[in-house]
């Protein structure tokens, strides 16, 4: 998946170096909903030299070419996950967050039929063309709303 990740990069005329391998690497291996300051603090007790910088840049030609979703979910900072698998599908799903801890929790639901049809709907009606999706419910987590 790293090299898929780093052959993406090179395709796109971006360098293809160390820290960036380092990078890709690391990305199966951190939490899921990571931010890049949480990606910088995971690869400094590996003892790695990757700048932040580089790590931001790394990130968001990520983003640009759609391997990686870039979310905001109102915490003053971005969260990043993966877009692809090994299967070189894509892992679309949608968020239910916490308003009190921030837990993230993934799902898929039986609605997305429905979910999909009002996209083609709205594309139509509006002539716009839909790429993307993304649906994000707040609220509060079972462990916050019994407390």
């Amino acid at each position: 998946m790293a090299n898929r990740l780093m052959d993406a990069l090179g395709i796109k005329g971006y360098r293809v170096t160390l820290e960036r391998s380092i990078i890709t690497d690391s990305l199966q291996k951190v939490e899921p909903h990571f931010t890049a300051e949480g990606l910088y603090r995971f690869l400094q007790k590996r003892r790695s030299r990757v700048s932040l910088a580089t790590i931001y840049r790394t990130l968001s030609a990520l983003t640009q070419m759609r391997l990686i979703k870039k979310f905001d979910f109102g915490e003053g900072t971005y969260r990043y996950e993966l877009n692809i698998t090994n299967g070189n599908k894509d892992t679309h799903h949608h968020h239910l967050v916490c308003v009190k801890c921030g837990k993230l929790i993934d799902f898929e639901s039986d609605f997305f039929p429905q979910l999909n049809h009002l996209a083609e709907k709205l594309s139509q009606e509006h002539r716009f063309i839909i790429i993307d999706h993304e649906l994000t419910l707040f609220g509060y987590c079972k462990q916050c709303a019994s407390d």
